[in-house]
């Protein structure tokens, strides 16, 4: 498996640990696209978080209804860059983490 790295900082420098090569790979990879019948395929548990001021991943809900073990979660106020840094994203995640341990 391929470990996604830091994207290079505004200077164009690396970032610490960063790998070129992986970096390649994450980005031609994410160029494929799963079919539905492929996402249904999914069993793992999978928390799909999204932010309400979101116009680029689309819906949340939508993409859950397709996966066995997924649950959608909408994030308020938030767009697709800000997500991840709402206190709620976080409190959920851990959450989720303690619904489905490893």
């Amino acid at each position: 498996m391929v470990r996604c790295p830091s994207q290079p900082g505004p200077s164009g420098t690396d970032q610490p640990r960063s790998d070129k090569r992986a970096l390649a790979a994450c980005i031609i990879g994410s160029r494929d696209e799963l079919g539905e019948d492929q996402v249904a395929l999914i069993a793992q548990p999978t928390l799909i978080a999204v932010g309400t001021r979101d116009d680029i991943a689309g819906s949340p809900d939508d993409l859950a209804a397709l996966m066995p073990n997924a649950t959608a979660f909408h994030i308020e106020g938030r767009d697709h860059m800000l997500s991840v840094g709402a206190r709620t994203f976080k409190r959920r995640v851990l959450e989720f983490y303690a619904e489905h341990p490893l």
